[in-house]
Formats: structure tokens, C-alpha cells, sequence
């Protein structure tokens, strides 16, 4: 009992974190996915304590990305033409809708706590003679303020501004400069901001310039820097049901002193809200990071969100929507069509009296239409945060969903995405013959092993496609009429999750190791039980039965966009729709038949990959 007191009385919570779209270079991977982790350990410090608010979390997680040197935000960013550091942030609160923000602030360490400042100073109930506190400011009008509320230290403008810089910013700064005063001097008109579209297109061409203004192969000295377009972002959502969001950035590369950039901008930047448009309870916040003209044009973090909430179809079609405007805004105008977002979407938490409401499920997605995306995560129920590089390897735009070693969907998540049946591969391989001729044989082989063994515990998967926008199971057809689950018995204290992977790559993986799927296993949907050595299965022990002879359990299986699956040729592999096993136990038997009614209470999130021409 005392266990169980201890567990309802942890925090639950969910943090994600982004470190800009752009091209990121491999040599500074290590230390991006190092400084995501460090900024998802830095908001779950806060999230767990009991006073801790999803505001602070924000402000916390973004503090550890400006104050890291790799990433385009606080010490490292972009330069403006004039060699110095303007930064822009902004922090929205979900619950109250309130939005605090800087542009192009000065001299300053940490923009993110001047807009968190500006932020909670919205939420005091008084002011002095009912003055309206400000929401956004800019300059160095920002920065006197963040002075008077004792944000900024007392330290020399100079000083922040020695801080801020760091060796490789002043040395792209002074190539940059270079090539635009060469340029010039051949009376070449060339806008200061045009300098990001010479740095990408040398990244894409793999091409440098050289030291006379011409163009020398240099691929290795050029994938060895980061291109990184705008923004870091951080979306943060407690147990209960609390969410809040926001973004922070140097802007881009040799801009106009001035600039206010997407980082800062209402709607744009970031969004966080705990209810849809209509009122009724909808967790969800995004935030945004790129081609910063347009996506402020289109209130890209707002519009993420609304979509989300209206369409009921997930996050993952709400970010595709918006980057194809982007990338359509961006090819009229023959701009820079790099963007990415990352969007977060939860479920409202469960509470029970007596006890601290949890987080239900959470689903996280990101989205790019650059050559790079850096994407970190960390919940309550993962041992540790999980970060990688996104790399979009043809250059083309697509949906990405981070799979390292967790899928981003949660486990305990209420939606599964499902793609068409004709975004997968399908061949052959050697047959799998069955050990057993009959029925009768199957169960005297069974009882064998039980005397020898115990109780036999199998595992199947459900693997779902779709045809038609309506979901579909994969099974797989034994002569003209029995159809199975893929699956199997698992070892002898064979952990469930790796006997399942273990059978389905026997079942539909290729014999060579390099086309294996990467199973993503879900949550278990359905325990059967074989009380006798007989046929049938029921899903409950029946209470008289004290030595079931097998325990079979049914998962959820999320596959990828696209993979490829060898069928034994002995075997047929069938996409059978769910209206067609709903009931028909005749035909498919007790357990596949009743898949409609144990997958009821899932979302089905049908996406058709979108692919953009460059």
C-alpha cells in the first residue's frame, strides 16, 4: 500500500525541446543532442517539485540552450550586420493565455527571462493606477526595463556582448562580411539577409567560397558548420493538464540591427492553450522555428495548434499542413523554404479523489521541410530524455517522426498513426513450415512442454495500414481459410516485448539484417486464456482455474511510413479491413474477430505521406 500511495502522489509530466531547423553538422551532433537532454532534465527538475509550473519549466529548459554555445540562441547566435547579438524570445502560459516577449533585445545573457518576466507581471492582479503592464518590447527599451526589474546584472553592455560571441560567430561573421564587400565592390546589390542563402545553398551544393571570390570544393570544411536557420523551442505539459510553451533565438545571420524575428512574435514562435476554439478542454502547444517571415505571416504556432484541436486528427497532420504553406509561400517568392515544427498534444489527465491527477497520454510530432531538425523529449514514465538530429538525407520535405529508441508517441498514447498499404514493400522468402499437421498435435505438443516448462506464453501483434481512409489488420493466411495474427510462443523467460520482435521479424522480417523493420512495440490490448489443453480461449481466467495452460497476449504494433515485409511463400499475407472482423467469429475466430471492439477506444490518425518538389 505504501507503494502504491508513493505512485499516485508522483508528478507526471511530458517535456519536448527543439534546437532550430536548418542543416546542423555532424561534428556538433553530439553536443546538440547533449544540450537537449540537459534542457529536458532542467524543466523536469521544476515540473517535480510541487511547486513547480509549467512557466518555469519553459524558462528553465530554454536558460540551458542560450546559455550553450552550439545551439543559435543566448551565447553563439547569429551576428547582425553590425557584429553583435539581438535576441528575440517569447513564453506563452496555456491556461491563462497570457504572452510575454522580447525583440531584438540588446545586451542581455538570457532573453527568456526577460519574457517570462514580462509573462508573470500580466498575471499580478494589481498595478499601479490600473496602467496596463506591457506584453512585448523591444530594443533597448527592453533591455532598461529588464534593468529596472533587476533581470539584467549590473555588469557593462560590453562585458554581455564579450559573452555573447563566441570564436566561430565572429568568424563566420567576418566571411560573411568579406563576400558582401566583395560583392559590393563588383556592384552586385546584395541585401544583408541574403547572406543565409549563400550559406545554404553552399551547404547544398557543397561548395565553399574561396579565398579570391570564386567557388572551390571544400564538402568536408562546410559540413563541418552549422547552418542553423532560427529559434530553440520547448513545450512543457504537467500532471495537471497545464501547458505552456516557448521559443528563443539570435535570428538569422548578419540581419539588419532591428530585426524582430519569429522567436518573438505573437502566434508565430510559439502557442500553448488548454482548451479548443469552442471552449471545451483541448491540450496542445507548438512552437515553430525557420523561414521566420513566413511563418509570422501565418501565425505558424497558432495555426498549428487550431488545426490540431478542429480536425481531431492529431498533431502530426496539423504540422504537415502548415509547413506545405510555407513551403508554397516560399516558392512563389523564390525564398528560403526552411522550417520546422514541433507540436505537443495530451490528452486531459485522469483524477481520483484522494488522489493527484496524472497525464492520460501524450503525443508529440515534428515536422520539417529542412536538411536538419534537432528534437528532444523527456517524460515521467522514460529512465532518461531521448534526443537526435532529424536528417532529411534527399532533401525533399517530409513528415519525420523521431523513433531512436522510443517511438514519440507515448506507450499508454490513445492514437496510432496509420499510413497506406501502398507505402509498403512487400516480397517473399523461404517457406515457414508449421511443427504441427493437426489441431490434436498442436495441443499434445502443448501439454509436452507444459510438464516440461509451465504455462506457455505467446504474443501476437496487431499491425495496422489503411485503404480508403479505413484501417486495416495484417494477417497472415494459412491454406485457403485459417488466418493468424503474426506472432509465437516466446523462451522460456523471454521478456514479452523482445519475443515479440523476435517473432514478427521471423514471421515478415528479410533475410538480410540491413532490410530488418525496426518494431515499435505498443501497449498490450487483450489477454487470452486457455484454461485446458483444448481449443478453446476465453479473455479471463475462469476464477476455478488456478494452472491456466497458456496466457496469449495481443499488442499494438506502430509501424513506420514505409518499410518492407518478406512473406513466406507458403503463407499469404492479407490486409483485412475491421468492419469485415467485426463479429465474424465464424470466420476469423474469438480473438481476431473481436480486434474492432479492443482497438474502439484508440484514435486512428490516417496520414498520407506528403512529399514536396524542390
Amino acid at each position: 500500500m505504501a507503494e502504491s500511495s508513493l505512485s499516485d502522489e508522483t508528478p507526471t509530466f511530458f517535456v519536448a525541446v527543439h534546437v532550430g531547423a536548418g542543416y546542423h553538422a555532424p561534428s556538433n551532433e553530439k553536443a546538440l543532442r547533449y544540450a537537449m537532454k540537459r534542457a529536458c532534465l532542467a524543466a523536469a527538475a521544476v515540473l517535480t517539485r510541487d511547486s513547480g509550473r509549467c512557466l518555469d519549466a519553459v524558462e528553465a529548459a530554454i536558460l540551458v540552450l542560450e546559455d550553450d554555445p552550439h545551439t543559435n540562441a543566448g551565447r553563439g547566435s547569429n551576428l547582425t550586420e553590425d557584429g553583435l547579438v539581438e535576441s528575440d524570445a517569447s513564453i506563452m502560459d496555456g491556461e491563462s493565455g497570457a504572452f510575454g516577449a522580447v525583440g531584438a533585445i540588446p545586451g542581455v545573457r538570457n532573453a527568456i527571462q526577460v519574457a517570462a518576466s514580462l509573462l508573470k507581471d500580466q498575471l499580478m492582479e494589481s498595478s499601479v493606477l490600473g496602467r496596463i503592464p506591457p506584453s512585448f518590447l523591444v530594443g533597448e527599451g527592453a533591455r532598461n526595463w529588464a534593468k529596472s526589474k533587476g533581470i539584467v546584472a549590473a555588469e557593462r553592455k560590453t562585458e554581455v556582448d564579450k559573452w555573447l560571441r563566441t570564436q566561430k560567430t565572429i568568424s563566420h561573421w567576418q566571411k560573411y562580411k568579406a563576400i558582401i564587400a566583395r560583392m559590393e565592390a563588383k556592384a552586385i546589390v546584395l541585401a544583408p539577409e541574403c547572406s543565409r542563402i549563400v550559406q545554404q545553398d553552399a551547404v547544398l551544393s557543397g561548395k565553399a567560397v574561396g579565398e579570391n571570390g570564386g567557388e572551390q570544393s571544400s564538402t568536408s570544411s562546410v559540413m563541418n558548420e552549422d547552418f542553423i536557420m532560427d529559434t530553440v523551442g520547448v513545450v512543457c505539459v504537467d500532471s495537471s493538464g497545464h501547458v505552456a510553451s516557448g521559443a528563443s533565438s539570435g535570428g538569422i545571420a548578419m540581419k539588419v540591427g532591428g530585426r524582430v524575428g519569429l522567436a518573438a512574435m505573437y502566434g508565430s514562435g510559439c502557442w500553448a492553450s488548454c482548451k479548443g476554439p469552442f471552449g471545451s478542454p483541448f491540450i496542445v502547444g507548438a512552437c515553430t522555428t525557420g523561414a521566420g517571415e513566413y511563418l509570422m505571416k501565418g501565425f505558424a504556432a497558432r495555426e498549428c495548434c487550431i488545426s490540431s484541436s478542429i480536425a481531431q486528427s492529431g498533431p502530426a497532420s496539423a504540422c504537415i499542413k502548415v509547413i506545405r504553406q510555407v513551403v508554397q509561400d516560399c516558392d512563389k517568392n523564390g525564398s528560403e523554404r526552411s522550417a520546422g515544427i514541433l507540436s505537443v498534444q495530451a490528452d486531459s489527465p485522469l483524477s481520483a479523489p484522494g488522489n493527484t491527477a496524472k497525464l492520460k497520454a501524450v503525443e508529440i510530432a515534428a515536422a520539417f521541410s529542412s536538411a536538419s531538425f534537432g528534437v528532444g523529449y523527456f517524460g515521467s514514465s522514460m529512465a532518461n530524455p531521448k534526443a537526435s538530429i532529424l536528417r532529411n538525407k534527399t532533401q525533399q520535405s517530409a513528415l519525420e517522426i523521431h523513433e531512436e529508441e522510443e517511438e514519440m508517441v507515448a506507450p499508454s498514447s490513445s492514437v496510432v498513426n496509420v499510413y497506406p498499404l501502398s507505402s509498403y514493400t512487400f516480397g517473399t522468402k523461404e517457406p515457414k513450415m508449421e511443427k504441427d499437421t493437426s489441431v490434436a498435435d498442436r495441443l499434445a505438443r502443448m501439454k509436452v512442454n507444459y510438464f516440461k516448462e509451465g504455462m506457455r506464453t505467446s504474443v501476437e501483434g496487431i499491425l495496422l495500414v489503411q485503404e480508403h481512409n479505413h484501417p486495416h489488420i495484417l494477417l497472415l493466411q494459412i491454406g485457403n481459410t485459417f488466418c493468424k495474427l503474426p506472432g509465437g510462443r516466446l523462451k522460456p523467460g523471454e521478456n514479452e516485448i523482445e519475443g515479440l520482435k523476435r517473432k514478427l521479424s521471423s514471421k515478415l522480417g528479410a533475410d538480410s539484417p540491413s532490410l530488418q523493420p525496426n518494431w515499435q512495440i505498443g501497449e498490450c490490448v487483450a489477454n487470452w486464456w486457455r484454461p485446458n489443453f483444448e481449443t478453446v480461449l476465453y479473455p479471463y481466467c475462469p476464477p476455478h482455474i488456478t494452472k491456466p495452460k497458456e496466457c496469449k497476449k495481443i499488442f499494438i504494433v506502430h509501424l513506420p511510413e514505409r518499410d518492407y515485409f518478406a512473406v513466406p511463400r507458403n503463407l499469404k499475407l492479407l490486409a483485412v479491413p475491421l468492419f469485415e472482423l467485426y463479429d465474424n467469429v465464424q470466420r476469423y475466430g474469438p480473438v481476431i474477430s473481436t480486434i474492432p471492439q479492443q482497438l474502439s477506444r484508440f484514435h486512428f490518425n490516417m496520414i498520407t505521406p506528403m512529399k514536396y518538389e524542390q
